[in-house]
């Protein structure tokens, strides 16, 4: 149960980063505001840092349970 968690977990990080950056393209298309930008960005880059500490937690599951 709880690696079906951890997937969730991992695909939701995913999908927030990658609207994120989305977000931050669109923004800096639209205005000059750099730490709007900025803090877009690091928003995302955190939600990756995320989703790879959740690939690390998925690998100990399975390798718990192998």
């Amino acid at each position: 149960m709880r690696i079906i968690i951890y997937f969730v977990v991992l695909t939701l990080n995913i999908a927030v980063a990658t609207y994120t950056f989305v977000v931050a393209i669109k923004l800096g298309q639209v205005t000059e505001s750099w730490v709007g930008i900025a803090i877009m960005a690091g928003t995302g880059v955190l939600n990756v840092l995320s989703a790879a500490n959740m690939i690390d937690a998925i690998k100990e599951v399975i390798k718990s349970k192998g």
